[in-house]
């Protein structure tokens, strides 16, 4: 299984980092893809790396073994190490210090691990169980692995397949296999989101909506979030049967209960499609000065059809989306603590910081200062 780089495993080769570290580094974009080979790098001071696009793994070399670390935050890399990356399916892209000579930096290289090789037809790629603060906003991927996010306290929104979820304690969500998501909690949350595939099943009657959990779902749940705490040489074998377990427990559950979700009309396929692009777009031009004429130009429709569509299937107007958006950014720029209010609202595109406290308080109740004495308490 791919461990997460906040596994404390990972102390031992390097440590994440804040975000704004890397958006405050010169960076350049490096593309990935498959083939049958890794190259290696080993550098003589620590290089910071970050992924750029779809799932990527990190790889690192020691004598005999290999560490596999899913790559979605900046990393800091130790001096000395052997590492490498690779796309789980396909390609990807990760970006590193413009600096970097990475041709200078080659340490040899080694056969592409085939991630979805072993234990067909399931394969659990990443499980991560994470507790994050109010004003915790996830800016958004997509990938081929399906991904099952838990929470297990508090609220948070989903931004998924068009619409906005609302996942409450102790509700699950099925987010489908190459569907573009974002979540946000203005609340103190905790939750496990883990992702994988089964070859001949997408449960995709059980995507799109929050399932509430009958008390054998939460155990399958938790004796999954307990097993990563643990180093047993059949941990990977466990968490696999116990997923396949509440999996086919969940659309039994469907099943009897008649609630199999139909397939939406075509015409609404493409509707959700224009939704889920827009709100890519916004995510990609969320620094800066971003407008709703400019994200319909983006998604070849009218502001007017753009405008019927966010409010069908998101309830709010697009204007008010690009803003929600933007203030979940600011509130996380905030929570982190390494920009001033003057500097945020520069870089979030705002005329002047009157304008950028006024919009702030009317979305949070408080100044940005005031929210970011609060979180840094």
């Amino acid at each position: 299984m791919i461990r997460s780089t906040t596994d404390p495993s990972f102390l031992r080769w390097g440590i994440t980092v804040s975000p704004q570290t890397a958006e405050n580094t010169d960076m350049k974009e490096l593309s990935l893809s498959s083939g049958e080979t890794v190259q290696l790098y080993c550098f003589d001071r620590p290089t910071l790396w970050e992924h750029s696009g779809d799932m990527t793994v990190l790889l690192i070399a020691e004598e005999g073994c290999v560490h596999h670390f899913y790559l979605d935050r900046a990393v800091q890399l130790s001096a000395g190490i052997r590492f490498g990356f690779a796309p789980l399916q396909g390609a990807s892209r990760i970006a590193c210090e413009t600096a970097l000579l990475c041709e200078e930096a080659v340490a040899g290289s080694m056969p592409t691990p085939d991630f979805t090789a072993a234990l067909q037809p399931m394969r659990i790629f990443t499980c991560m169980s994470q507790k994050a603060e109010g004003g915790f906003y996830f800016r958004g991927e997509q990938h081929l692995p399906m991904e099952l996010v838990w929470l297990k306290k508090g609220t948070m929104h989903n931004y998924c397949g068009g619409e906005d979820i609302l996942l409450r304690s102790r509700e699950l969500l099925l987010i489908p296999s190459g569907q573009w998501h974002i979540q946000y909690a203005d609340e103190t949350v905790q939750f496990l989101t883990l992702s994988f595939f089964w070859e001949g099943r997408d449960f995709r009657d059980l995507t799109g909506t929050a399932l509430k959990l009958s008390n054998e779902a939460e155990r399958y749940l938790i004796s999954l979030e307990q097993e990563l705490l643990h180093e047993r040489t059949d941990k990977d074998e466990f968490m696999h049967a116990t997923l396949k377990l509440l999996l086919l427990h969940l659309q039994r559950q469907s099943d009897s209960a008649g609630t199999l979700r139909r397939p939406s009309p075509s015409s609404e396929q493409v509707q959700r499609r224009i939704i889920e692009k827009a709100m890519q777009a916004v995510s990609a031009h969320i620094r800066g000065r971003y407008a709703v004429p400019e994200l319909a130009a983006e998604v070849n429709v009218s502001p007017t059809h753009l405008s019927n569509l966010f409010q069908r299937y998101l309830g709010v107007s697009p204007a008010k989306y690009i803003t929600r958006i933007r203030i979940e950014e600011c509130k996380a720029l905030l929570t982190d603590g390494e920009m001033s209010v003057g500097e945020i609202a520069s870089l979030m595109g705002y005329s002047s910081i009157p304008h950028f406290c006024k919009q702030f308080r009317q979305w949070t109740g408080s100044s940005p200062a005031e929210f970011a004495r609060e979180k840094q308490a």
